[in-house]
């Protein structure tokens, strides 16, 4: 029987993703790793990636760290090391900010449509349509929106990286019959 995740699971951790977190899938146990982002565990170039990878660790940085994040810059070395584990779609990979754009095009009223579209252009775009949502009442619409076009990007990751998923109760989303590696 080959491994099953579900996309439900899947779709929450990538909601986790940011430049502080990244997240992992175990292809082999569906277990999910929540760490850091290699950057903020000092992970910042091929170098560094090249003296994890050899098990090359400064012994005397690594023991002035806090207890906490010694064991996720260990984590993050075996995750390295394995083929067991695969990153989730990244931001840069989610596309948040297409997400509110599109949300926002999907709008009937066209003031409140135009009026959003407007407030997604240049610096602070983030903080302005979460106002914006809050105002117009429409967060249980942009939360749904939102998780929809997560589970698709979820159900792309998963077939391209071959990985069986449980579909979403009551989602339009197709399943992958691939078998995990």
């Amino acid at each position: 029987m080959s491994l099953r995740v579900k996309l439900a699971d899947v779709v929450e951790h990538m909601s986790l993703m940011s430049d502080e977190i990244a997240v992992y899938l175990n292809k082999r146990t569906g277990e999910f790793l929540v760490l850091p982002s290699d950057e903020n565990l000092g992970l910042e170039d091929e170098d560094d990636y090249a003296e994890a990878e050899r098990g090359e660790i400064d012994n005397d940085w690594l023991g002035e760290q806090d207890e906490e994040y010694q064991e996720q810059y260990k984590l993050r070395r075996e995750i390295m090391k394995s083929r067991d584990y695969i990153l989730l779609p990244d931001r840069f990979e989610i596309h948040e900010w297409q997400i509110m754009d599109d949300f926002c095009r999907t709008q009937k009223d066209p003031r409140v449509k135009d009026e959003m579209l407007a407030l997604i252009r240049g610096r602070g775009a983030f903080g302005r349509f979460h106002s914006a949502i809050q105002g117009f009442e429409l967060e249980s619409l942009w939360y749904e929106f939102r998780e929809a076009a997560l589970s698709e990007i979820a159900v792309e990751w998963l077939d391209a990286n071959q990985i069986e998923f449980v579909p979403l109760a009551n989602a339009a989303v197709s399943n992958s019959s691939i078998e995990a590696n």
